[in-house]
């Protein structure tokens, strides 16, 4: 509907006048359940998605919709960086359910360089600590070394790389690259 076209354009003015004449439309999910903070995420647009986040009376940073999808799978899929820089500031956020998604966690490892020093990093940190073995697969796959550098610096992707399930997937991802 209106509103969620306002949301990905990131009319904040609109949506701020649709909040004060209709609000029963604000709580309106889409046909696939996505939120007009989804749409926000998807169009790359933190002022609205701070708004939304502000106006709502539940959590919805980690709301999901059919495909599973929370707002932070929405940015990072869209590679809107300043969309994952809001969300990282809410310790709310579940940044372990991103790497369910193929390429949403490379860009989550983009966002943590930008966070190297903040108190803001340590969910970041856990979840690329946890998830470190498929980030490198998503890394080769992408071609994104520079990344794949990044990872092979922590010292949980070396204590992963010894278990040979992990090493196997891995060498895997390089030899497909590589075919």
């Amino acid at each position: 509907n209106v509103v969620h076209v306002l949301a990905i354009k990131g009319d904040l003015d609109g949506l701020k006048y649709f909040k004060n004449t209709f609000d029963e439309l604000y709580g309106y999910k889409d046909r696939n359940k996505a939120t007009l903070a989804h749409y926000a995420a998807r169009g790359g647009h933190p002022r609205v998605l701070k708004y939304l986040v502000k106006q709502s009376n539940k959590n919805i940073l980690n709301a999901t919709d059919n495909d599973g999808w929370t707002l932070a799978h929405c940015a990072a899929a869209g590679g809107h960086l300043n969309v994952l820089k809001y969300l990282a500031k809410h310790s709310r956020v579940d940044w372990n359910s991103l790497f369910s998604k193929a390429n949403t966690g490379l860009k989550i490892l983009e966002l943590e360089t930008f966070y190297k020093n903040s108190p803001h990093n340590n969910k970041l940190k856990g979840a690329i600590d946890k998830n470190s073995h498929l980030l490198a697969s998503e890394a080769i796959k992408a071609a994104r070394y520079d990344l794949l550098l990044n990872l092979c610096k922590r010292e949980t992707f070396f204590n992963d790389l010894k278990k040979p399930s992990v090493l196997e997937q891995i060498i895997d991802t390089i030899i497909k690259q590589c075919q």
